[in-house]
C-alpha cells in the first residue's frame, strides 16, 4: 500500500465521470466532490499532483458500459502502458455494474485505486460495487418515475410534454451528492485533524 516515504516514482492516471455536461461546466457541484475526494487521497499518501500525476481524464457519459465511455478506456490504457495507478473518487465513478468493476480490477496490468477507500480489500470492493450497482437500478427507477409523473400532469393540464433526459440524470445525481456531503465533510476534517498532528510532530 502506498504511503508517504515510498511514493517517490510513482505515476497516477485520474479519471473523473459525471452524468451530463452541465454538471462540469455549469454546477461544479459533482466534479469539486470529486477533487476534494481526490486531494485528502493524494495528501494522505504525500503525492505531489503536479508532478506524479500523468493524467487526467473527465467525461460527462452515464453509460451502463465501460466499453461506451472513451475517456475512461483512454485513462485505462495510458495506466497500463505507463504502468501508472488509475485513480478514481468512488466506485460509481468507474461503474455501477459490479462484474465490471470485478473485471476492471483484475485487468492484467492495471492498478486501480478507490481514492475514498485505499485500503480495501477484493472482498470490500466486491461488496461496494454490488452497492453501486443498486444505486444504479435506484436512480433508473427514480427517473422513470419522474418521467411518469411530469407527463400525467402535463396531459391533466393539456401541455405539450418535452422529456429533458440530461436534466433528469442531474437531478439525480445531485441527490445522491447530496447525500454523500456529510460524509465529504467529515473526511475533509479528519484529513485537517491529521495535518494539525503532523505539523506538531
Amino acid at each position: 500500500q502506498l504511503s508517504k516515504g515510498n511514493i517517490m516514482g510513482t505515476k497516477f492516471v485520474i479519471y473523473k465521470r459525471l452524468s451530463t455536461k452541465k454538471q462540469f461546466a455549469e454546477e461544479k457541484t459533482g466534479s469539486s466532490a470529486q477533487d476534494l475526494d481526490l486531494k485528502i487521497y493524494f495528501d494522505r499518501i504525500g503525492a505531489d499532483m503536479t508532478k506524479n500525476v500523468i493524467g487526467t481524464f473527465e467525461e460527462a457519459k452515464s453509460a451502463k458500459s465501460v466499453h461506451q465511455r472513451p475517456r475512461l478506456l483512454e485513462a485505462i490504457d495510458l495506466a497500463v502502458s505507463t504502468g501508472a495507478i488509475l485513480v478514481v473518487s468512488k466506485i460509481d465513478r468507474l461503474s455501477r455494474n459490479a462484474k465490471e468493476v470485478k473485471d476492471l480490477m483484475n485487468t492484467e496490468g492495471l492498478d486501480v485505486v478507490i481514492a475514498t477507500m485505499p485500503d480495501a480489500n477484493g472482498l470490500q470492493v466486491s461488496i461496494y460495487a454490488e452497492l453501486a450497482e443498486q444505486e444504479r437500478e435506484a436512480i433508473a427507477a427514480r427517473v422513470k418515475a419522474s418521467y411518469e409523473v411530469r407527463r400525467q400532469r402535463a396531459e391533466e393540464n393539456g401541455e405539450t410534454f418535452e422529456h429533458d433526459t440530461e436534466t433528469a440524470r442531474a437531478a439525480s445525481d445531485k441527490v445522491i451528492g447530496a447525500v454523500g456531503s456529510q460524509e465529504r465533510a467529515e473526511r475533509m476534517s479528519q484529513a485537517g485533524k491529521a495535518s494539525a498532528v503532523r505539523s506538531k510532530d
